[in-house]
């Protein structure tokens, strides 16, 4: 429903269309009837119609004049004017004042509903067209940051020219995303999470560290702000320094990687690191600061998590690839060897920390841990144990790959390791259950030979005596005489329960050839005599004899 007011000095006049016209059924609500220019003024102003319905000549402000303050105050306002001069330069005036419409008195209710009709048309076609603006605003308005992160990711990667059409589309994106570098120094800082790697259960971890650090990095008032900051492509966010000169620019980059990561710190729960590129005096230089960055966040390998490293010290703390001496796997791999689990932590360990120390760069680190891991496989290929047969769900080389830092890699490595050694305990464990069960087969099936020893059933399962002894134990839970004893002793109860042979023959069938010996055996294992045991069983009292 549109707000309509009426203007005219004519008493007939105005009071004829406030009563003549059913205003509502045309889609309008009447809010005023004025008897001269300053009344409707007064009216537009409270009432803020849609529609003004004014008569020319009126006292004190006629009607142009309502129609340029309209105009001028108001100017969604429209405005129609009736008049009983049928004058030319009225209606040229009535178009400077962006009149919708003029009409000549006298004007009947059918020509006014007709006016009324086509000017609600005009209102509905406006506010459709003031809904679609304002829907392509929002729209403009919600793309906005992802188009401002493009048009920086376009400038830092090097897709930005330095001339032509494309810089100028380059340059236009700038100006619509409100960006402006004007300093004349300029300067890339990179910050990324030092592990993105997400627990199965919570695999959304990583993207809700990357929007705490977003907050931060939005938040952080106790340094230098940067011009514009952003998060790339691949993950990590970059932030633009700008000052005066070299030093203030590398100055604010640093102080606000420092603040950012000691924050993260502080807070737990993950930790990140930064690089900083050197200056550059153009906007379309960028990108050289912005891959120097990167390369100086890549040193966090080789520095540990939560460390910001300055491109300018890369010089100082690293040598070409391909300079630096390879550092020894002969102790970690023996200690593999020798199936030694701490060891080999402790070895992984010094080989780390020699890495650590040393001037190599980042790929050369990686590719030494690479070497070293090597080296782990074919050792344990050496004891028959095949990759294949540990790392069944997962590559061996991946923990070491997408590894960010060397603390990282060192933990893959050590998982390595363990699953090696895993491997080796499982099978150990597996050879000596079979060995146990074998001697156990061998001992049950010839118990009643009198002259079975353990050198006998060594040689039948392939042992040696002291190996075939500690395993026999700890399997069993008793040596190999212990176990022989118990089965000849529940083979005699068996045939003392199922017959009534001599002692001594009895003796003989179970492997003694000294029945008082085993007599002497029996009462040690079962606390009584053979014969005792034999009349219990048959339920007979008597004399031990």
């Amino acid at each position: 429903m549109y707000r309509i007011a009426i203007a005219d000095d004519e008493a007939t006049v105005r009071e004829g269309m406030r009563d003549r016209i059913e205003w509502e059924q045309h889609g309008f609500e009447l809010v005023a009837v004025c008897a001269d220019g300053q009344e409707a003024m007064r009216a537009i102003e409270e009432h803020r119609p849609d529609v003004v319905l004014a008569d020319i000549c009126m006292p004190f402000v006629d009607g142009l004049e309502l129609a340029g303050g309209i105009t001028e105050r108001f100017p969604d306002t429209r405005v129609i004017l009736l008049t009983g001069y049928d004058r030319i330069d009225y209606a040229q005036q009535a178009v400077r004042h962006h009149v919708s419409d003029f009409l000549l008195k006298p004007i009947t209710p059918r020509e006014l509903r007709t006016v009324l009709d086509r000017v609600r048309e005009q209102l509905d076609e406006d506010a459709e067209e003031r809904r679609r603006r304002q829907i392509l605003l929002e729209q403009l308005e919600a793309s906005m940051p992802l188009f401002r992160e493009r048009t920086l990711n376009a400038i830092v990667s090097g897709e930005a020219p330095h001339s032509g059409q494309r810089a100028q589309r380059v340059q236009r994106s700038m100006q619509l995303c409100g960006l402006s570098f004007d300093e004349p120094v300029l300067t890339v800082a990179v910050i990324d999470r030092d592990d993105q790697v997400a627990d199965e259960r919570t695999p959304e971890q990583p993207e809700i560290d990357a929007m705490h650090l977003e907050e931060m990095l939005a938040s952080t008032t106790d340094s230098p702000a940067p011009a514009a900051w952003f998060r790339t492509g691949d993950g990590p966010f970059a932030a633009i320094f700008g000052a005066g000169d070299e030093e203030e620019a590398l100055g604010k980059a640093t102080e606000f990687c420092e603040s950012v990561v000691n924050r993260v710190k502080q807070a737990g729960g993950f930790s990140v690191s930064a690089g900083v590129g050197l200056p550059v005096d153009q906007t379309a230089r960028l990108a050289r600061s912005f891959r120097q960055a990167r390369e100086a966040l890549s040193y966090r390998y080789r520095a540990g998590g939560g460390s910001v490293t300055d491109f300018r010290d890369l010089s100082a703390t690293a040598s070409p690839s391909g300079e630096s001496d390879s550092v020894s796997t002969a102790e970690v791999t023996l200690a593999v060897k020798t199936s030694d689990r701490s060891d080999t932590r402790r070895a992984i360990e010094s080989f780390v920390s020699t890495l650590r120390s040393s001037v190599q760069n980042p790929s050369a680190v990686q590719t030494e841990l690479l070497r070293l891991l090597v080296d782990l496989l074919q050792a344990a290929s050496a004891l028959s144990i095949e990759s294949d047969e540990v790392f069944r769900d997962v590559s061996p080389f991946r923990g070491i790959l997408e590894a960010r830092t060397i603390e990282q890699a060192q933990s893959a490595i050590e998982e390595v390791a363990d699953r090696i050694h895993d491997a080796i305990e499982e099978r150990r464990a597996r050879r000596s259950r079979r060995l146990a069960l074998e001697a156990k087969q061998f001992i049950d099936a010839r118990y009643s030979d009198p002259s079975l020893k353990l050198a006998d059933v060594c040689r039948a399962v392939g042992a040696g005596s002291s190996y075939f002894s500690e395993v026999f134990k700890r399997e069993t839970g008793c040596t190999f005489l212990e176990y022989l004893t118990s089965v000849r002793i529940e083979a005699a109860k068996s045939l003392m329960c199922t017959g009534m042979d001599p002692m001594y023959e009895i003796a003989e069938a179970v492997g003694y050839r000294d029945p008082h010996y085993f007599s002497a055996t029996f009462k040690r294992a079962t606390g009584v005599t053979p014969t005792h045991f034999r009349n219990s069983v048959a339920g007979v009292a008597g004399e031990e004899v």
